[in-house]
């Protein structure tokens, strides 16, 4: 199989930076490129969690990318956020398309909530929540099961004693409670 173009490639199969580097500085415009799928080179970089100075390298030279959703829907932002780019990435593709903390891709969590699964760096949290600030209360199906879930194991633990509720009935050395 061929694989085209030959950027994408590089991003693929994780060629060593250098190797995707030089490609990128002899095709420049190579950063503009969507491959058979529809994918820009530089959503390839983050979901393929590309090297930080390839996937800069490549935002400077299509920054326009930062406001483009790939063939599946997702912004930069998106995959900066999903795939646990750097900081530094993650905040540059903000920072050039900071709308896209408005946005949400289908039933997909909000940014805040995927900031904080995939644990960014809190000047990353912060940003996505200064820009939208209705972020912190919305919330998603799969968050909300899980607040329900939390409630009902919480009840059942309050009827069980904790290790320190427990005491020993020093006749039988057995513990009671």
């Amino acid at each position: 199989r061929t694989c085209v173009p030959p950027p994408h490639c590089a991003l693929q199969y994780m060629a060593a930076p250098e190797v995707t580097l030089k490609i990128f500085y002899q095709l420049p415009d190579a950063a503009r490129e969507q491959d058979r799928a529809g994918i820009l080179p530089l959503h390839r970089a983050l979901i393929n969690k590309a090297a930080p100075e390839v996937t800069l390298k490549i935002f400077a030279q299509h920054p326009v990318a930062a406001r483009e959703k790939n063939s599946y829907g997702h912004l930069p932002l998106h995959l900066a956020l999903e795939h646990k780019a750097a900081p530094e990435i993650t905040l540059k593709i903000f920072d050039q398309h900071p709308d896209a903390a408005h946005a949400r891709p289908g039933h997909a969590a909000t940014h805040r909530h995927r900031a904080r699964k995939r644990r960014a760096a809190p000047e990353v949290t912060h940003k996505i929540v200064d820009k939208n600030p209705d972020a912190g209360r919305e919330t998603t199906r799969n968050d909300a099961q899980a607040t329900t879930r939390s409630r009902e194991e919480g009840a059942g633990r309050a009827e069980t004693p904790t290790h320190s509720e427990k005491t020993t009935n020093h006749e039988t050395g057995r513990n009671t409670g």
